[in-house]
């Protein structure tokens, strides 16, 4: 996790699990053996806090002038991580080649849609 984020609406950053993990840590595998446990995310984790930021140069008065940024929540940035290291090695190997592009480094989203949707109309 990158550090030097806000913190989500819990009060929680990736800070508290670099300099406080033996407080964080046994929290957050309780949280996450409970989700494991009964298959279920709850929805305060699965939220975030979207704030408004003004792209530069441009006139405040058009809401299409702004993109949001999206504060989530920690446990479901840890969650998901962990998820990702469990299901990666399985899924991978299997992958279309087509949708492989996705998760290539380096390559940027609108090359990888744009070579997914020009593969599917042929």
């Amino acid at each position: 996790m990158k550090t030097g984020k806000s913190p989500d609406v819990n009060g929680i950053s990736s800070e508290h699990f670099k300099y406080r993990p033996e407080e964080i840590v046994p929290i957050t595998l309780f949280i996450i053996n409970l989700i494991f446990d009964n298959l279920d995310v709850p929805e305060k984790i699965k939220s975030g806090t979207v704030t408004p930021v003004l792209k530069t140069g441009k006139d405040k008065m058009y809401p299409e002038n702004y993109r949001g940024i999206t504060v989530t929540n920690t446990f479901s940035t840890v969650l998901e991580s962990l998820l990702k290291d469990r299901i990666e090695p399985t899924l991978l190997p299997k992958q279309s080649k087509i949708t492989a592009w996705f998760h290539r480094k380096g390559i940027i989203t609108k090359y990888s849609v744009y070579c997914y949707t020009n593969s599917r109309l042929l």
